[in-house]
């Protein structure tokens, strides 16, 4: 989830709305990761990483920490909370890189692993694939890669044909999805894209709008969108499904409001969303 500059960190039951705590962060934020398997919650600053802990008043763990010299671009955890991925962007003595990290160590330190080095240009946004055995990043330039973590060899998207299942923001450029790009232009551009359930793909844009497509949706479909929510005023910057899969959220930094959405599934075909708040 990106989070808009120095924020106030609050934790709520999304049942009832009712707020469980709070706390300023007075910190220039990039970016939070909430872990489903674990009590811990990731959050990014410019330049440095701390993690939390849920089940001691959300303070910090001082072993789980990372700072840098250089501004981070973009944070992912794999789908199995495995390994962290932090891209940095470059300065006047370094170039772009990232940097991956074990997280499975029991004495709680981040665990380097490897460096992706020497990159052309920042990137834009990481991901990793929902077998955890690929991190796909994209950069400024729009050059896609891919790199398999195992044996850390690199795929290249303009030689070879690589379509697996992304956790996040990789969907983007997978093959079901190409039939979405169609509907959004330069003028209005895709913010965030994500699946609900197996047949239905959410997406918002600039314009602040929420459409729902039947998924897949790939190039040259004619199916288009069969629902569109318009409650938010433009630039709808965050889409997050709630791990049941009964809640969607949405945020908007330009209007500053927060849509908490109760997903409907009808007939294992289509999805709806209701407003719940």
């Amino acid at each position: 989830m990106e989070l808009p500059k120095k924020v106030f960190f609050c934790v709520w039951n999304i049942k009832d709305l009712q707020l469980n705590y709070f706390k300023h962060l007075s910190k220039m934020t990039t970016s939070m990761i909430v872990f489903k398997f674990k009590p811990l919650i990731l959050i990014a600053f410019e330049t440095e990483i701390i993690i939390l802990d849920c089940e001691n008043d959300y303070l910090p763990i001082p072993s789980y920490r990372l700072v840098y010299k250089t501004q981070i671009n973009d944070v992912k955890v794999s789908f199995n909370e495995k390994y962290l991925a932090v891209a940095l962007a470059s300065d006047s003595n370094t170039s772009a890189r990232i940097e991956m990290y074990d997280l499975e160590k029991e004495d709680k330190v981040f665990k380097h692993l490897f460096a992706i080095e020497e990159l052309t240009s920042s990137i834009n946004f990481l991901d990793f694939s929902l077998d955890n055995n690929y991190l796909l990043y994209k950069d400024n330039l729009e050059e896609l890669t891919a790199t398999d973590i195992s044996s850390k060899k690199k795929i290249n998207f303009i030689h070879s044909e690589f379509d697996v299942e992304w956790m996040s923001d990789g969907i983007q450029i997978s093959e079901k999805t190409k039939g979405v790009q169609s509907y959004y232009t330069d003028d209005n551009k895709i913010q965030k894209m994500i699946r609900i359930g197996d047949s239905t793909l959410a997406v918002t844009d600039e314009m602040g709008t929420i459409r729902l497509f039947k998924y897949p949706c790939e190039a040259g479909s004619s199916l288009g969108y069969y629902k569109c929510y318009t409650e938010h005023m433009n630039y709808v910057n965050n889409l997050v499904l709630s791990s049941d899969g009964n809640y969607l959220l949405t945020t908007s930094e330009s209007d500053k409001s927060i849509f908490l959405w109760r997903v409907k599934y009808l007939l294992k075909k289509y999805s709806t969303l209701d407003p719940s708040y």
